[in-house]
């Protein structure tokens, strides 16, 4: 149990707003889309980009992008299954009627308007998803991932522009850096990197050394719990 866990167990209601899960999918054993029904407070509260925070049975805490909040409060969260982990175990067990309990929505990665070129791994297919729906035609995505992400990806209405396996050397940086400059010099379009910290702190230089815009936010680290 987290210490952050913890507090939200004693603050309770106080602290903690609530939805109710109304339907589950299943993308091969890599992700689960988990759509809730909120309320129509919690969605007026919602820009693309933003995060909850949520308190999962098993008293951990997790972070996701609720990808879109329409007007009578119903969301959507996408979890990426790995190992044994507290939130791959919650997604592998959730059911229709379960509660869902978190803080937010929360500012975590606010874009400015116009074309945007969203780039990082499976954990960022969510935020690429929430801002593809905020600004249809405005958005294109590339991932570096070994995992088959083209059923979740069309479920979700994005049209990546390339999906790259990971290479130890990281010279797929330099192909993601290549077509981020191009989208950039063509259109203006800003780059929205999330992910991991290897993949963050080689392609932020290489698009800072580009004069390309730039903002960022890790969704995980080795070693790390929780991270929001």
């Amino acid at each position: 149990m987290s210490a952050k866990a913890v507090i939200l167990r004693l603050l309770g209601d106080l602290a903690l707003k609530q939805a109710v899960v109304t339907s589950i999918e299943y993308f091969g054993s890599h992700f689960v889309w988990i759509q809730v029904q909120g309320t129509r407070e919690q969605a007026a509260a919602y820009q693309p980009g933003d995060k909850i925070q949520v308190l999962l049975p098993m008293d951990e805490v997790r972070t996701y992008t609720p990808i879109g909040w329409d007007a009578d409060g119903q969301t959507s969260l996408l979890v990426y299954v790995r190992g044994g982990s507290p939130a791959s175990q919650w997604a592998e067990q959730v059911r229709i009627g379960d509660p869902l309990r978190f803080l937010g929505p929360e500012r975590s990665l606010p874009l400015p308007e116009g074309p945007l070129s969203m780039i990082g791994d499976e954990t960022s297919i969510a935020v690429a998803a929430a801002y593809q729906l905020a600004r249809p035609e405005s958005v294109a995505c590339a991932f570096e991932s070994d995992v088959d992400l083209s059923a979740v990806t069309k479920k979700l209405g994005l049209r990546p522009a390339m999906v790259l396996p990971r290479e130890v050397g990281l010279g797929h940086c330099v192909d993601l850096a290549q077509w981020a400059r191009e989208r950039h010099h063509a259109s203006g379009a800003r780059v929205g990197l999330t992910g991991g910290p290897t993949l963050l702190k080689t392609l932020r230089g290489k698009l800072r050394e580009a004069q390309v815009p730039v903002k960022t936010r890790a969704y995980w680290a080795p070693g790390k719990t929780g991270l929001d």
